[in-house]
């Protein structure tokens, strides 16, 4: 059996791939997408952000497994590294991008922030924390 040890493509429901699509675009200056069939793709780093219309992804999954509602709280969280996640904080203010929460120091030695996407789905950022 052959196991794959990455990922290369992470598929987010969303109500409006149109807005969603600006977004993204906005807080990660993404160039390109590909579009068709109610979805979005946005090349990001060694991966693919695919944007799927809800009604798109019921049917793609032949409504076998139920599409979550937004409204009811987030279930998961995705996150990347920067360099300066106050930094970055101030950067997605100029971009119109409110920020949800932090930017914090964890003991693990990160300062965390976190936003969120039109449709809920909550993105960590986080940088080290500079040693005094």
């Amino acid at each position: 059996m052959t196991q794959s040890q990455s990922v290369n493509v992470i598929t987010l429901f969303v109500e409006d791939t149109s807005r969603s699509k600006e977004f993204y675009k906005r807080v990660f200056d993404v160039a390109g997408t590909d579009e068709g069939h109610g979805t979005v793709i946005l090349p990001f780093g060694n991966a693919l952000l695919r944007l799927l219309g809800r009604a798109e992804a019921e049917s793609e999954m032949l409504g076998q497994v139920p599409v979550g509602d937004p409204s009811s709280g987030t279930t998961a969280q995705l996150g990347f590294g920067v360099d300066d996640a106050d930094a970055f904080c101030a950067e997605l203010a100029t971009r119109g991008v409110s920020i949800a929460y932090g930017p914090v120091d964890r003991p693990w030695g990160r300062r965390n922030a976190g936003f969120r996407d039109p449709d809920g789905h909550v993105w960590q950022f986080g940088s080290d924390i500079p040693a005094n």
